[in-house]
């Protein structure tokens, strides 16, 4: 395949690549999660194999910190966010 659907992956992949290198340094890990799930809802039309997958990913971490704040959990939701991001540069998608 060589179009649109090409290039709106494209830029999908290298936007989730920079938001993840943020995600690393973020103060607030919780909030560029949240706009990898939006970024990654925006691509959801191209029907590429893994979107559900990084926007199930997204959203279930980003649920985790926000529904379950007490007890500490948010801090591991968010340790678990940086987790999947250094995970997701480690691959080295192209």
């Amino acid at each position: 395949m060589d179009g649109p659907d090409d290039e709106a992956w494209s830029a999908y992949l290298d936007l989730t690549r920079r938001r993840s290198e943020q995600l690393l340094d973020a103060d607030d890990p919780y909030e560029v999660a949240l706009q990898l799930m939006g970024d990654t809802a925006n691509i959801f039309s191209i029907g590429e194999e893994f979107v559900g997958s990084m926007y199930a990913l997204w959203g279930a971490l980003t649920d985790w910190g926000e529904l379950k704040p007490a007890g500490g959990a948010r801090p591991r939701a968010e340790s678990e966010m940086v987790r999947a991001a250094r995970e997701w540069l480690a691959l080295n998608p192209p």
